[in-house]
């Protein structure tokens, strides 16, 4: 009689950019003892061997007590020949292979494969740099799957393969070479940008930042400028016990306005489209609200430049974050030129998403409003000069 099992491939490791793994796939062994098995009902030493296994048991696992161990034998043992059926059951925690080997010399385990006892193994997945960059490393055993396990699913799992196998006796059976057979594919492997030692310190930072802010959440990235390689993707959220714990990609998946963080672009098209000179001046106001053009009004955080000279040139302006300054200067320079505006932000890219967002699902797409759009209004060119009025 033939029979066929199905073979499981190796899901291919995740690595930092200098090789230390990320996540691993061990395989681990569930052994099912068959109690109701006639070798244990024809042995006679079967209650001085359980005795000893249950004692190399306990001293092995630490879970239960010898005595434990022992009655769960004696009980499963009797209940199998008080029915005279086939009881099977694991009576320990699944084991590596490692494990296995030294489990598999124990009493009745000995010699039984297959026999008194069946093993059924199954892949698992462990994340040797604990919880760091989990987010983004991700798992594929979820409901809702995440992370590099994602997003390169097909790449990592591999293909599943097929073993046919001749039965030679009740229990014992043996590989044979068969027109089904079909040789497993383990998953590929994948090596990341990722620096472990970046990631621990961004991780560090971000939480000492929450923590001192007392935030929700927050997220920190930290780019190889050379390369553009991401060295460390870290993403925080407080949960219900006052924790900072890793939470969703909000690096990926969390659209906002960018705020003054998008001055830089606004520096960028002043110097390349609209050729202004860094040493054009405007008045900051010194702290005060200002009204430019008819819909727009704002003030800085803080009096920029002196109260007698608030006049600041280009340079002054990107080094304390003037709201005021850039808000008049894309008004000067751009008014009744809006689109040239807005094709200048997307050849920056800042109408689409930056990618990654395989990593998460439900990443929201970008809100770049559009000149002539039901969403552009007329105080949107202003609002947009100094990060708002969009979201990335």
């Amino acid at each position: 009689m033939l029979s066929r099992q199905s073979l499981s491939p190796r899901r291919g490791t995740i690595y930092a950019r200098n090789g230390e793994p990320l996540a691993v796939s061990i395989t681990r062994s569930k052994l099912i003892i068959d109690f109701g098995n006639d070798r244990f009902r024809r042995s006679k030493t079967y209650n001085n061997d359980a005795d000893t296994l249950a004692r190399k048991l306990a001293a092995f696992f630490g879970d239960k007590s010898a005595k434990e161990y022992y009655e769960e034998l004696i009980s499963l043992r009797s209940k199998a020949i008080r029915t005279g059926k086939h009881i099977s059951r694991a009576i320990f925690r699944d084991v590596d292979q490692n494990e296995w080997e030294e489990i598999r010399r124990y009493p009745l385990l000995r010699n039984g494969y297959n026999v008194t006892y069946s093993v059924q193994e199954s892949g698992h997945r462990v994340y040797p740099q604990g919880n760091l960059a989990l987010r983004t490393i991700g798992r594929a055993d979820r409901a809702k799957p995440y992370g590099i396990e994602r997003g390169m699913n097909d790449t990592l799992q591999g293909k599943n393969g097929m073993q046919v196998w001749k039965v030679l006796a009740p229990g014992v059976k043996a590989r044979i070479r068969h027109k089904d057979n079909v040789e497993v594919e383990n998953g590929y492997d994948v090596v990341t940008t990722l620096d472990v030692d970046v990631q621990d310190v961004a991780d560090n930072a971000l939480q000492e930042q929450l923590i001192a802010q007392n935030a929700i959440w927050g997220t920190t990235i930290v780019m190889e400028c050379a390369t553009g390689d991401i060295l460390a993707m870290v993403n925080l959220r407080r949960n219900s016990k006052g924790e900072y714990t890793e939470g969703i990609n909000y690096a990926v998946a969390q659209r906002m306005e960018p705020g003054s963080t998008m001055k830089l672009a606004t520096t960028l098209i002043l110097l390349d489209k609209a050729h202004m000179s860094p040493e054009q001046k405007y008045n900051s106001g010194y702290g005060k609200k200002v009204k430019v053009g008819k819909y727009n009004e704002v003030a800085d955080s803080h009096p920029i430049g002196t109260r007698k000279k608030p006049q600041i040139d280009l340079r002054t302006a990107f080094a304390e974050s003037a709201n005021v300054y850039f808000l008049k200067a894309v008004i000067e320079n751009f008014k009744g030129r809006e689109t040239e505006y807005y094709n200048a932000l997307c050849s920056l890219y800042l109408d689409r998403h930056p990618g990654l967002t395989e990593l998460e699902q439900g990443a929201n797409a970008v809100f770049l409003p559009k000149p002539g759009s039901a969403k552009w209004y007329g105080s949107t060119l202003g609002l947009l000069s100094y990060g708002y009025g969009l979201e990335i």
